[in-house]
Order: C-alpha cells, then sequence, then structure tokens
C-alpha cells in the first residue's frame, strides 16, 4: 500500500529537536523511511487469521532504539 505517504506530516511533526533527528542520520534513514509502513489483513488459515499485519521497511529495533516503539510485556 502506498498510504505511508499520508503519515510522513504527522511523523515529522513528532521529530523535531535536533537529538531525535540527529539518531536518524546515525542509522542512515529518513522521515520518509519511517514512514514507509505496509499494512494488510493477514490470511486465514486452519480458521485463523483475518487480522493486520504491519511490515516495517526498517527493523523494529531501530524504532525500539528511537523511542517510537516499545516492548509490552502482560
Amino acid at each position: 500500500m502506498n498510504q505511508h505517504y499520508s503519515s510522513i506530516s504527522s511523523t515529522q511533526s513528532r521529530i523535531t529537536s535536533i537529538d531525535e533527528k540527529s539518531k536518524l542520520s546515525d542509522f542512515n534513514l529518513s522521515i520518509e523511511d519511517l514512514a514507509e509502513v505496509k499494512q494488510g489483513q493477514i490470511a486465514k488459515v486452519f480458521g485463523q487469521g483475518g487480522e493486520n499485519q504491519i511490515q516495517f521497511k526498517s527493523s523494529i529495533d531501530i524504532y525500539e532504539k528511537l523511542g517510537f516503539l516499545k516492548e509490552v510485556i502482560k
């Protein structure tokens, strides 16, 4: 899907400090790279599935190191 362009401005507005922008350059990434996310429905197999699946362009650990994602343990 090419819906990532609509989320660039919201991502860009959150990345305002010089420190956060320098973190992006440390990973050789741009705001556009972070905003490029694909989403689709998981195929139904053995009666399960149908939920949404998200694929990030970059490795998830980069999003964690930048502070955009964190692991939640229940």
